[in-house]
């Protein structure tokens, strides 16, 4: 008996060890994925990873998909006496434009400001817009550097779902400090009905985040849209709300779930 239970101990011992070791590994698998963010997005633009519609920047990013987040940002704007915009990040801007043309026609003084991580984008639209005097566009990584600021409205709505958590809270943080900016108009994934969907990626894979589950919590919000299928925006305050939350205790709540990785899919 004592000899079963000596052996049974170390099989015990033999699996907690793998399984730490296993964890281990992903998460220095991550951080070094992590470190190379910049350069993994210009890998997905250069070779299509997420196929040609968008302009690169996948399905989700074309000109039908988008109908109705156009629509609700426009009669955002409108509601909102918005007039300026900073889209973080831009992609390659195949549907912005239709709605930007619109909100420049419409609004005096209407200013747009589209930054992303890949700089190669950035130079082509730079090149691609430069005839809209009002249009700027800079490369910046939302989870390392300071955000520009006094835009009454940032946009985020595909960029957190393709981050690791961690990731995700250093977003959400810049956008909370971006300063004397208004509004963060963001996509979450509130129609999953998926337990727990917040579980942990490598940034160039995705998930159906819900910025209202654990570990974001983020129930305080102005407003919330259904664009489509699963996929909702929800509008929040900034300097109200978002510049109140304690995103370190945020990030505490993601090293707690840090370990585990997602196989869901996200449309």
């Amino acid at each position: 008996m004592y000899k079963l239970i000596k052996k049974n101990s170390k099989i015990i011992t033999f699996i907690i060890l793998i399984s730490f070791f296993m964890i281990i590994s992903k998460k220095l698998k991550l951080n070094e994925r992590n470190k190379n963010l910049k350069l993994e997005f210009e890998k997905i633009y250069e070779n299509k990873l997420w196929g040609s519609q968008g302009n690169g920047s996948g399905p989700g990013s074309s000109i039908e998909f988008t109908d109705n987040f156009r629509n609700i940002a426009y009669n955002l704007v409108r509601k909102y006496k918005i007039n300026s915009i900073l889209d973080a990040p831009c992609g390659a801007m195949a549907w912005m434009p239709l709605l930007l043309r619109n909100l420049s026609n419409e609004l005096q003084n209407f200013e747009y400001h589209g930054i992303d991580v890949v700089e190669s984008v950035i130079d082509s639209l730079k090149i691609r817009f430069r005839n809209y005097s009002n249009w700027k566009f800079s490369q910046n990584d939302i989870t390392k550097q300071q955000l520009p600021s006094n835009y009454d409205l940032i946009i985020s709505r595909d960029a957190l779902q393709h981050l690791p958590l961690d990731l995700c809270v250093d977003a959400l943080k810049a956008f909370s400090l971006s300063s004397g900016s208004r509004y963060l108009l963001i996509g979450s994934y509130l129609g999953k009905e998926i337990p727990n969907p917040n579980k942990n990626i490598y940034f160039d894979d995705c998930f159906p985040i819900n910025l209202k589950l654990p570990p974001f919590n983020l129930n305080q919000y102005v407003q919330v849209f259904h664009e489509k299928n699963d996929k909702y925006l929800i509008l929040y305050d900034i300097q109200n709300y978002l510049r109140k939350i304690d995103f370190n205790l945020m990030k505490n709540n993601v090293n707690n779930i840090i370990s585990t990785y997602s196989d869901n899919n996200c449309s």
